[in-house]
């Protein structure tokens, strides 16, 4: 009877996680058009959106590409050492810059409201690609650690007692993050 509930619960898991990721890109693209229209598209928090439309895409791919590597054993990853970094590498540093640039909008609009004509400089358009730019520059130096710390390794998966299998591993941890 475990099984079956186990089973279940596995398939229901996995069925909800598909629909996720379905409906997270079709929100994403509608997202994204709505910020590309003429009446948005100049709108000082258009970019931001449309940036963080972007990088959750990625990290929904990311999802799917787990999903896929867990459920269907085909793992892309696996190919060759390269994909093994790249794809924790990615899902390290893209993981993090959507809610910091949700951060970055906050104070922004909170400055647009508290002091409406004293900064004028952060609803420029430069000010925020460099912002952005800032943000997403941060996180690919800060988790760069990862292209080195990750390799592909034989053996069990997550201590299951199936058959030996190749798999990405991240070693020697910065303490900050165990």
């Amino acid at each position: 009877m475990d099984q079956q509930w186990q089973k279940f619960f596995t398939d229901l898991l996995n069925f909800l996680t598909v629909n996720l990721i379905i409906f997270g890109f079709v929100g994403n693209f509608f997202c994204f058009k709505i910020f590309l229209t003429k009446a948005l598209r100049m709108h000082p928090i258009s970019l931001f959106f449309r940036i963080i439309c972007i990088f959750d895409s990625i990290m929904l791919i990311n999802a799917l590409s787990y999903l896929i590597s867990e459920e269907f054993n085909l793992n892309l990853p696996i190919l060759n050492d390269f994909f093994c970094k790249f794809q924790s590498y990615l899902t390290y540093a893209n993981g993090p810059i959507s809610p910091w640039l949700m951060v970055v909008l906050s104070f922004d609009r909170f400055m647009s409201i508290a002091f409406p004509k004293r900064f004028n400089f952060l609803f420029q358009f430069k000010f925020q690609v460099f912002i952005i730019g800032a943000v997403v520059a941060f996180n690919y130096i800060y988790y760069s650690f990862m292209i080195w710390n990750t390799v592909l390794v034989a053996g069990k998966y997550k201590n299951q007692s199936k058959n030996l299998r190749t798999y990405c591993q991240i070693i020697d941890m910065p303490e900050k993050f165990n």
